[in-house]
């Protein structure tokens, strides 16, 4: 790391989560938001699977063979479309958000390569070559 870069007794400030939001639109930020949601609805499958996981073995106990079979289809049926659910919520809200993450970071970079285009020029004589890379 650059001795230059950071002063003796100051440590560098962590850019906020909302200053790095504000370089997104609004069309973003609602995509945002659905993987958000995508991403809860996903969460509270789980609980959802310990009741059914608990139904599945309550039906071993049920009154006739027949009705703990048709018990422990159900249950079954059920919990093989919450995991069908869930892999569809988990691949959609990665999905969504991974795009989200990389077209506000590309905006980031593209703002941060023209601040350092507008600076001063001899600041580029000064520097290793790859070291503009580096900070990129």
């Amino acid at each position: 790391m650059d001795p230059g870069l950071k002063e003796k007794g100051k440590s560098k400030e962590a850019v906020s989560f909302w200053k790095l939001i504000s370089y997104s639109s609004g069309g973003e930020k609602c995509q945002m938001f659905c993987g958000w949601a995508a991403a809860i609805f996903c969460g509270l499958v789980m609980p959802i699977w310990a009741v059914m996981l608990g139904s599945l073995f309550d039906a071993s106990v049920a009154k006739t063979k027949e009705q703990m079979w048709l018990e422990t289809k159900i249950s079954c049926l059920v919990i093989v479309c919450s995991g069908f659910l869930t892999w569809t919520m988990a691949f959609t809200y990665f999905s969504i958000l991974l795009i989200f993450a990389e077209k506000v970071s590309r905006r980031i970079r593209v703002a941060y390569l023209k601040a350092i285009f507008s600076q001063d020029s001899g600041w580029f004589d000064n520097i290793q070559q790859s070291q503009l890379s580096a900070r990129l």
